[in-house]
């Protein structure tokens, strides 16, 4: 779910889609991830678990590559302006 919101702001930075097309379907990826998901941390945990598995067996470097990762979820995670500083529960 968090590629969707990446390719969708790509998507509108390549010129693909206008703005507010991009930020009504962010709306609607953001609300099934509500849905799915009970808190940033639960989010994060699933995306690092799917990276995880998929980059395992990806090849050479892995295990540098995964933790470059959890140490960027962690960075994001606990940042006091960053995306986790915005309740989980808000409004969309």
């Amino acid at each position: 779910m968090l590629a969707m919101c990446q390719i969708l702001g790509m998507g509108y930075v390549g010129g693909y889609i206008e703005r507010q097309e991009m930020i009504q379907e962010s709306v609607k990826v953001g609300q099934t991830m509500q849905k799915y998901f009970h808190s940033w941390e639960e989010l994060y945990d699933s995306y690092l678990k799917g990276y995880c598995e998929w980059r395992k067996g990806a090849g050479e470097d892995a295990e540098k590559d995964i933790q470059a990762r959890k140490d960027l979820c962690l960075k994001l995670k606990t940042m006091p302006d960053g995306p986790c500083a915005i309740e989980w529960n808000m409004a969309l």
